[in-house]
């Protein structure tokens, strides 16, 4: 499986690139020459019933259905018998554009578990993330643009890739939807909630605002 899978989002941003970024609860993958039927199969067969590092997955299971992709919820049970599930989100649009490349998945937790993942290059992340404002506007993902888009130095190259990204999935490209005041006063009312428990330093959704309008000015 793990040829297929393309690590992606902001679980990606946190655990290949930047580990001081915030924390998530879903995991996100394009899923990459491989059936969706025979994916999910495949999955809930890997984690129908095993333990890695004193943790005890079982009974994964379907959540959700769409055209834009499928949802697995993964329960597990921790060493101290706490239970908890992992969301994992998987895409099967064919919308990676730059080389996949492989990269080590250190644990702070594990370290002495050796594994590695292909995941997308860092800029074209952010060009999803920017793409999702265009489309949608979730706060997580205004959270995760604000945060890291002045890590990305070619602005140009990130404005190109971001358009190829929205052709690929037939939306326009309208930067100025991101700052759209409905759907800034929609992600302002969820803000708090969905993002407060997931960073270490929580700021109000109005004081990142002006910043992030000047930043995305090459838009």
């Amino acid at each position: 499986m793990k040829d297929h899978l393309i690590f992606k989002g902001g679980t990606a941003i946190k655990k290949i690139y930047y580990p001081e970024a915030r924390f998530s609860e879903d995991m996100d993958f394009t899923i990459r020459s491989l059936d969706e039927n025979e994916t999910i199969s495949s999955l809930k067969e890997l984690f129908s019933e095993c333990v890695v590092d004193s943790i005890s997955f079982k009974g994964a299971y379907e959540e959700r259905f769409s055209q834009t992709g499928r949802r697995l919820r993964l329960p597990f049970t921790g060493p101290l018998r706490y239970r908890n599930s992992i969301r994992i989100d998987l895409s099967f649009r064919d919308d990676i554009i730059l080389e996949v490349k492989e990269y080590p998945t250190p644990s702070k937790y594990g370290d002495y578990i050796l594994s590695s993942v292909y995941a997308i290059e860092f800029v074209e992340i952010i060009a999803e993330k920017l793409r999702a404002l265009i489309d949608r506007g979730y706060p997580r993902d205004y959270y995760d643009v604000s945060a890291h888009i002045d890590q990305i130095q070619d602005k140009a190259f990130l404005k190109e890739l971001t358009k190829r990204k929205c052709r690929l999935i037939g939306i326009k490209y309208e930067p100025s939807k991101i700052f759209n005041e409905e759907v800034l006063a929609r992600v302002e009312s969820a803000w708090r909630t969905q993002l407060e428990h997931l960073v270490p330093h929580y700021t109000d959704f109005k004081t990142i605002l002006p910043g992030l309008r000047t930043k995305l000015a090459f838009l």
